[in-house]
């Protein structure tokens, strides 16, 4: 029975009414409905409106020797939220974030990739709940190789525990995967390799596994694959007293 307009959901209270099958309004003032008081419901009307979010995403260990410029692509850079300006107003911040673009888990093949958003029951999203991401790194490819670490020599030890002191065995990291251009990747040789290691993620004494990060910075465009898993493959054996 309420005339005004609204520009946000509201809730009213509704008087029943019943209808014979020519629309006409039955009596039923005596009639009773269990569970309601008068004969009267809580009604709730929505009022939906719509938001445009600019899509947006962070990029992680972009070698050097690749631009950023242009190097992500997406089928459409905005989306148009609806549903109630309440709930649209809390998650307009997060819906567009495609997350992180990692290159430390990317391979060439990964070069094109299906994201899903995330998106609250209520709301609708008019272009669709995936978008698709492309990379510019569909002409790299890989190259596997093997490194020798002999010694401390061949490793940078970073945050070292005061009083604490390290070694490492001699030992071969296999299955280091590259990821870069040809051109890039023929040229490439171990020792163009660097490792370094957190020491101060090892915790205890004794026999320890450094995990080692490994990176190539003297040659433009190239970075190590290190799996989809989140894990670090890449770890040395040594000693902390």
């Amino acid at each position: 029975e309420t005339k005004e307009t609204i520009s946000k959901t509201s809730r009213y209270s509704a008087r029943l009414v019943a209808e014979d099958a020519n629309g006409n309004e039955v009596d039923i003032s005596q009639c009773r409905f269990t569970g309601l008081n008068e004969n009267k419901v809580e009604v709730t009307v929505p009022v939906w409106v719509k938001r445009t979010v600019d899509l947006k995403y962070t990029l992680a260990n972009v070698p050097a020797g690749i631009s950023q410029n242009g190097l992500v692509k997406l089928s459409h850079n905005r989306i148009t939220l609806v549903g109630e300006a309440d709930t649209l107003d809390s998650i307009a911040a997060t819906v567009g974030d495609l997350g992180t673009i990692n290159f430390d888990r990317l391979l060439p093949e990964n070069a094109e990739y299906t994201a899903e958003l995330k998106v609250p029951t209520g709301v609708k999203i008019l272009e669709g709940t995936t978008v698709t991401v492309t990379l510019g790194i569909d002409q790299f490819t890989t190259r596997t190789m093997s490194y020798t670490v002999r010694g401390l020599n061949d490793i940078e030890l970073q945050n070292l525990p005061e009083g604490k002191t390290a070694t490492v065995q001699q030992q071969k990291i296999d299955n280091i995967i590259l990821c870069g251009s040809n051109a890039a990747l023929r040229r490439l040789t171990a020792n163009d390799l660097k490792l370094s290691a957190d020491a101060s993620s090892v915790t205890g004494n004794g026999a320890v596994r450094f995990p080692v990060r490994i990176t190539v910075p003297n040659r433009s465009g190239v970075w190590v694959y290190y799996g989809a898993d989140g894990a670090n493959p890449y770890q040395v054996y040594g000693t902390l007293e």
